[in-house]
């Protein structure tokens, strides 16, 4: 026997829990507009002499990393054996 056939049931459940879901999302977002303004920037900055305000700092990038080895060891098919090369920084 083929299961039986519901009348706007599924519908009118369906469209009250996106009501409820869409209440949620709209204080959800009140709250996240009210966080926001509390960390606008200017709130929490300091006040700088203007010597302090007019002073250049420079700063260097360079591609030097920690991580890398400091020797590589490759595998040389003429001698056939591995050999080690140092690297200097």
């Amino acid at each position: 026997m083929p299961p039986k056939k519901m009348r706007g049931g599924r519908k009118q459940i369906k469209k009250k829990v996106e009501e409820e879901v869409s209440d949620d999302n709209l204080q959800d977002d009140e709250d996240l507009l009210n966080q926001n303004d509390a960390n606008m920037p200017g709130n929490d900055q300091e006040d700088l002499t203007p010597e302090q305000r007019d002073e250049i700092i420079f700063k260097v990038l360079t591609s030097k990393n920690p991580q890398a080895p400091h020797n590589l060891t490759k595998f040389s098919w003429k001698d056939r054996v591995f050999k080690t090369e140092d690297m200097v920084d």
